[in-house]
């Protein structure tokens, strides 16, 4: 099917490539191929429809929708009214306008503070009858109230936005305006009693199409409003850029540490693929197969090189390497599978070729560029024959193009993948220049429009993409002259980060064999610890886990069970506070948990040096404390573990952990207190195997704990006790 809304959580609606019909260069989607004058919903139809975004950002849905019907209700009285946007109201007789605006004020005692932002706007239509019966002064506050609501209706299919064109739809059928033929009397009640009756989908289609594609009558109306708004939004309010709300952070340690392992690892290959060339060396003649072979191998490493050793990875520079490298790979794969002996000679030729051309076009010129080694262009144009004996191919050194030679090479994948994304960096297509040199403005009233972003772009990495192509050129090059095993070993940080100790492996084994959880017949598995797994900088210890962690199900996908797995606002406090990556937790709530956060936030907690563990490991089918008799029998091996994990500073969430841990009474409002006369100190705790660990206490930050005092005692600490 044409429309593709397979991903629930992005409800858009969207035609993939195959709904698209081809004319000529270029692929139309179905609504372009319709003849009808576009009207947008953000620059034009969603400001007049104000008084209702404001509605909707003002109240709770329900008593917003409830409002609306109130405002249809008058329509139904009023047929005249049907058309109840800005501009048709401030079209409206001065009786009949004020009489409306009463009936929306007499809906509850909060509607004129809820419609005041209006008086922002003295453009607005019908602004003398507006503002005689929204006489409050305006504010800094109605800004904000305005901002917030429009956010919430800038994406035309949002439910806000849906539910703001359900009212002009709604106020257009009841005033007589817009029937319905039998065959449609479900979507005509489904739009009448929404959103409680049908199919949503369909209904909320229905209402988006409707309001769409109904025009407006045309009247002596004010249709300059949209612009206007619009204008003194922008010229009231100041921009808001998006690396200035939202700054992500590159972790510097990180890719210090997989550049060192990628700078290895191309001198690894480097004496590798030297040995191989002379291995397979047979002549001193010109060789046209073997070193054009062995040239593409050698030229994508040095690719690869430069990638890591100049930090060209989130570059733009980076992508025209990736593009090289494509172009690299395709030529190699298409002559490996022709393997004729011509056309081998045609693309050493084709570069002789230029080689020259280049030479002599410098011959002419007056002003020569400095980075081009005529000298040498002339040494390649004469290497394999005297010049005057190169002929210069002003085509392609074969009677083809790039695409044509993927889908015989069977790279096409490869060739749609990057190719076309890639050569918009190198012809500076719109595309490119949008991603590297604009951001959005945050601020919804200014439409979220682009600004020149203040920094320099941090894209996305190009290292593994380019990684995996170097790679498939070595596979390549092993077939051409077998056999060549040697390839680029990604980096990988759980080698080093997330490797359980054998020993703690032992320990948690015996965690699992927990003979009370077999006695009861306790379905849910035991959460274990997570982190940094030697000399962690802090080890953060909990009492024990609840079916709320998702690590505890038998039908959970991952890897790993620790402590607070898919409760994602444990981790948000976390990131509050610097201990997580605040990407992680941003991804976390807009598309839900996923099994690989796991690995993510693991890793961010090893960054931060913090194993997270809970000195209960049984899991347990309620949030009730476990008794004394459970906590004693799993304390002495929990001994083992913390002696094994060996943590320079403990934090115990909660009053029962640290006394049990330094058989000490505690009120934590104590500790607090000393934080905040900055004389807190940690508590020793008591001899676990002939040492003894210093213990920092702190509330515990979810549920029935108290998360702002949380974040003041884990604040202190992180600051005052982190390496």
């Amino acid at each position: 099917m044409y429309l593709n809304s397979n991903n629930k959580k992005n409800k858009k609606m969207e035609t993939d490539l195959s709904g698209h019909k081809r004319y000529k260069k270029w692929l139309q989607p179905p609504l372009s191929q319709i003849k009808f004058t576009l009207s947008s919903w953000i620059n034009e139809r969603m400001p007049d429809m104000l008084w209702a975004v404001l509605a909707i950002g003002f109240w709770p849905r329900e008593k917003a929708l409830a409002f609306f019907r109130h405002i249809a209700k008058f329509v139904e009285n009023n047929p005249e009214c049907y058309l109840v946007t800005l501009a048709a109201i401030g079209g409206l007789s001065v009786d009949k306008r004020l009489k409306l605006i009463k009936y929306m004020l007499s809906w509850s005692d909060d509607t004129k503070e809820m419609l005041r932002p209006l008086m922002l706007f003295q453009t607005l239509p019908g602004f003398s009858e507006w503002k005689k019966l929204l006489n409050d002064a305006v504010s800094e506050k109605d800004w904000k109230r305005l901002g917030d609501a429009v956010l919430k209706v800038l994406w035309h299919q949002s439910e806000a936005a849906t539910d703001c064109r359900w009212v002009k739809i709604l106020c257009r059928m009841v005033g007589g305006k817009m029937k319905f033929d039998i065959s449609m009397k479900d979507t005509a009640r489904g739009i009448i009693e929404y959103p409680n009756y049908g199919d949503l989908r369909k209904i909320r289609s229905s209402i988006r199409a409707a309001e769409i594609t109904l025009e407006s009558q045309k009247r002596n109306l004010d249709y300059s409003w949209p612009q206007n708004f619009w204008k003194t939004c922008f010229e009231k309010t100041i921009c808001s850029p998006e690396s200035v709300a939202y700054k992500e952070k590159l972790d510097a340690k990180t890719w210090e540490t997989s550049r060192r392992h990628y700078l290895e690892e191309t001198r690894r290959l480097r004496m590798s693929l030297i040995d191989h060339f002379l291995q397979t060396s047979v002549t001193t003649a010109i060789d046209a197969r073997h070193e054009a072979c062995f040239g593409f191998a050698f030229y994508s490493f040095t690719l690869f090189t430069e990638i890591t050793l100049y930090k060209l990875d989130y570059s733009v520079v980076g992508r025209m390497i990736l593009r090289s490298l494509v172009e690299c790979l395709i030529s190699f794969a298409y002559l490996l599978k022709e393997d004729d002996p011509d056309l081998w000679k045609n693309y050493r030729g084709y570069g002789t070729g230029q080689a020259k051309l280049i030479y002599l076009k410098l011959q002419e010129l007056k002003d020569k560029s400095v980075s081009i080694n005529e000298k040498m262009m002339n040494e390649i144009a004469n290497e394999d024959v005297w010049q005057e004996f190169v002929s210069i191919n002003i085509g392609q050194w074969d009677k083809t193009d790039l695409r044509k030679m993927s889908e015989k090479a069977g790279l096409k994948d490869v060739y749609d993948q990057y190719y076309n994304w890639t050569s918009g960096y190198i012809h500076a297509s719109w595309v490119a220049i949008r991603e590297t040199v604009y951001e959005r403005c945050f601020n919804p009233l200014h439409r979220l429009h682009r600004l020149p972003t203040r920094d320099f772009a941090k894209l996305l990495s190009v290292t593994l993409d380019a990684l995996k192509i170097v790679n498939d050129i070595y596979e390549l090059l092993s077939k051409a002259y077998p056999v060549f095993e040697e390839r680029i070993k990604p980096y990988n940080s759980n080698m080093k980060r997330n490797k359980i100790p054998e020993e703690l492996l032992k320990i948690y084994k015996q965690f699992d064999n927990c003979k009370r959880c077999k006695q009861e017949n306790n379905p849910l598995l035991h959460i274990l610890g997570g982190g940094r797994f030697k000399n962690p900088q802090f080890l953060f210890l909990f009492i024990n886990s609840t079916y709320l962690n998702i690590s505890s199900h038998k039908d959970y996908k991952g890897k790993r069970r620790y402590p607070f797995i898919g409760i994602r606002h444990f981790y948000r406090f976390l990131s509050e506070i610097g201990f997580i990556d605040r990407k992680i937790v941003d991804d976390i709530y807009k598309h839900g948990w996923q099994v690989e956060d796991e690995d993510r936030i693991e890793k961010s907690l090893y960054n931060s040096s913090i194993y997270i563990t809970n000195l209960v490991k049984c899991t347990q089918p309620h949030p009730k404390v476990p008794n004394k008799r459970i906590i004693e029998e799993d304390f002495n091996l929990f001994k083992q573990e913390l002696n094994t994990v060996s943590p320079r500073y403990i934090i115990t969430f909660g009053i029962l952990p640290f006394k049990i841990l330094t058989g000490k009474d505690i009120r934590l409002k104590d500790y607090l207190a000393k934080i905040r006369k900055n004389t807190y100190k940690p508590v020793e705790s008591i001899d676990v195997f002939s040492r003894r660990y210093n213990i920092l206490s702190c509330y515990f930050p979810v549920g029935r704990g108290d998360q702002q005092k949380a974040k003041e005692m884990l604040s202190y600490i992180r600051g005052k006790y982190s390496k």
